[in-house]
């Protein structure tokens, strides 16, 4: 939660009048209960969902899912199999330890921004399960950056938020 490319996805999303909300999965910080291994904590983003949901100043047909990293894996999850979630953004998922290939069932808009030397998302991998996704899809591939995204956090809270103000 407290990561800086999620920060600013965070307050880009906001900056732009997009509503947005972060929080620790199951055991994270000081969050209760324990990892679940990218199973429980789809219901964790289930669940803040639903918070969005209950808030007057949410347009609930308009709800999209993000996330970084391992959030990034468990949000694409979530927001495939949850109606409420009517578009997703995955940055940088982690390809190399989590298999995303579920993507290919839905046909929900998707976005994908990652580092051109990014280890845990590789571009070969990521190419051959994108050209079998449906669906509106795209991706954006930040030169020079790795996994961690250091010093390109602005430039990819940007693209996300164009993402969903067009896409919500």
């Amino acid at each position: 939660m407290h990561n800086l490319v999620v920060a600013q996805i965070c307050r880009c999303l906001n900056e732009n009048g997009i509503a947005a909300l972060r929080f620790n999965f199951r055991g994270t910080g000081a969050s209760q209960g324990s990892h679940g291994e990218g199973i429980l904590e789809r219901e964790d983003v289930k669940g803040a969902l639903s918070y969005l949901e209950s808030l007057q100043a949410v347009d609930t047909a308009h709800m999209g899912v993000a996330g970084y990293s391992f959030g990034a894996f468990v949000a694409l999850a979530a927001g495939a199999e949850d109606s409420r979630a009517k578009a997703m953004c995955g940055v940088a998922p982690p390809m190399a330890h989590a298999d995303i290939s579920f993507l290919k069932a839905t046909t929900k808009p998707k976005f994908f921004i990652f580092g051109s030397r990014d280890e845990i998302t590789p571009l070969e991998p990521f190419l051959a399960l994108y050209a079998e996704l449906k669906g509106d899809n795209r991706y954006e591939v930040v030169q020079g950056a790795d996994h961690f995204l250091f010093g390109y956090e602005e430039l990819v809270a940007e693209s996300v938020a164009e993402y969903f103000a067009g896409k919500l």
